[in-house]
């Protein structure tokens, strides 16, 4: 199964009619892998992406694959090592391991 987390236009518990982070955490207890995309322009970690790490995935860090999606768009190096460097330091916060994610 896949979960498709909104980006710009969260959508509120409410609006869907069910507990969006009780669904979350079902299908990710039940998946042998957790796919977790990010954009470089928007690499940061904010509203229901932070409460689903935190709350839905917590536990499960065992599961993620982390990916820098549409890097292909970059055209530069450094911009590439601005999304990660950023991209690691927001995930840092709110993946408890001891290395920065990459």
């Amino acid at each position: 199964g896949m979960i498709d987390m909104p980006g710009n236009a969260e959508v509120s518990a409410k609006a869907r009619g069910y507990d969006f982070l009780e669904v979350v955490r079902w299908w990710a207890k039940h998946s042998d892998l957790i796919l977790l995309l990010f954009d470089p322009d928007k690499p940061g970690t904010t509203g229901e992406t932070l409460e689903v790490l935190t709350k839905s995935l917590a536990g499960l860090e065992h599961k993620y694959l982390i990916v820098l999606n549409k890097v292909d768009r970059l055209t530069n190096s450094v911009d590439l090592a601005r999304a990660e460097g950023t991209l690691s330091w927001a995930l840092s916060k709110v993946i408890p391991q001891n290395d920065i994610p990459t």
